[in-house]
């Protein structure tokens, strides 16, 4: 689906952003698990649209003024390479179609002789305090080596970001090919949902479909029965289902480093009002989904989103103020979706024909222990809408 072509291109529009400027992309490094050991590796997004590499602790390096590109290995001792095999120069030429790599203290040798005399562009790490979270430390490091040497560093992930917003063809592919294995893992979860008494048992489902396909979840999956589904980002996936009770899923695959993220909202057994409230959330969905086409905001989406949530909130006499329905309705209309779960992309920017984005309205209430949210994933087309 993707090969050395799709990466030399993407680095030649990048290119072709920056100027002659020296351009340093790092990659992630391993994250500590606990003791000696890490978490499964997932490379830097922005590397990985430039390269198509997933080994840690690798750096890109274009230069056009002088025309030339390579990537930076680490230095791994004898037990390094014992334990966890030696970087694989062939396959990081072959697939990126970058060669030679070079060492460390070549490449840094080369990034010192020429990152004070110009601009740099690099992938500079940054802190949200959002709900904790922090930047790789492989990037952190790459950094805070590279700042040493240069005063003139700018930040190159709006340029990636602007890039990463409109998606090609293999791109779209993949994309599809994730949502598609992602709602047939959802539909075996619907058809066992009446013979499975906890959210654990669905979520052995959704991994089992998964490693059957040979993909991993684009994000921690949420199984969430009953009042669990009012908490937004709920994934402990180990509680007890209700009969009777709605149960809201939100997963996605990722399929070759592309994530779909699909929300879905079940009934086991039988529920009039929760089913009233999935009838509701389909409703706005659905009109939501008809308004999206190039040239419409984001801004316009929820607008009309919280209009249209409000009006079911009233109906199902949830709400009589309108100023209640934030309430009920606490998060976006939806995001892009791409490398990312959560894609970059500028929400200020109007919707363009190769944006892939999610609508994904929701009802939350928790006095009555119902939370529904129905998600899909959206292609913008030159007319309108194609949901994958």
């Amino acid at each position: 689906m993707f090969n050395t072509e799709f990466y030399k291109n993407n680095r030649q529009r990048l290119l072709d952003e920056c100027g002659d400027a020296l351009v340093i992309i790092a990659g992630n490094g391993l994250l500590q698990r606990v003791g000696d050991v890490n978490y499964s590796f997932r490379q830097d997004s922005n590397f990985l649209y430039l390269t198509g590499i997933s080994e840690p602790d690798l750096l890109l390096v274009m230069h056009p003024k002088n025309n030339i590109e390579f990537i930076i290995e680490p230095d791994k001792d004898e037990i390094a390479v014992i334990f966890d095999g030696d970087s694989n120069a062939d396959e990081i030429i072959q697939t990126s179609g970058i060669g030679p790599t070079m060492s460390e203290s070549e490449g840094w040798a080369y990034i010192k002789k020429h990152a004070s005399a110009q601009k740099v562009y690099f992938n500079l790490p940054s802190e949200t305090k959002v709900r904790g979270l922090f930047t790789n430390p492989g990037r952190q490091a790459a950094f805070g080596r590279l700042n040493e040497l240069s005063p003139n560093i700018e930040d190159v992930r709006p340029i990636l970001a602007s890039l990463r917003m409109i998606k090609q063809d293999q791109e779209i592919a993949a994309l599809t090919k994730a949502v598609e294995i992602t709602k047939s893992a959802l539909k075996k979860v619907e058809a066992g949902i009446e013979a499975n008494l906890n959210e654990k048992d669905l979520l052995r489902d959704l991994n089992m479909h998964f490693m059957q396909q040979g993909v991993t979840h684009s994000f921690a999956p949420m199984v969430q029965g009953g009042n669990n589904a009012t908490t937004l980002h709920y994934d402990k996936n180990n509680q007890k289902l209700q009969n009777n009770g709605a149960v809201l899923l939100d997963v996605g695959a990722e399929y070759e480093g592309y994530a779909a993220d699909i929300s879905r909202t079940y009934i086991k057994g039988s529920n009039k009002r929760a089913q009233q409230v999935i009838d509701s959330v389909r409703t706005v969905q659905e009109k939501v989904i008809a308004q999206v086409r190039p040239g419409v905001t984001w801004k316009e989406l929820s607008e009309t989103s919280l209009k249209l949530i409000t009006i079911e909130l009233k109906n199902l006499g949830v709400i009589n103020d309108a100023k209640e329905a934030q309430t009920y309705f606490p998060h976006a209309i939806g995001h892009f979706l791409g490398l990312d779960v959560h894609d970059v992309g500028d929400y200020a920017r109007a919707l363009e024909a190769g944006m892939v984005i999610t609508v994904e309205p929701g009802i939350y209430i928790p006095k009555e222990g119902i939370g529904v949210r129905i998600e899909d994933d959206i292609l913008v087309t030159e007319t309108g809408a194609k949901v994958l």
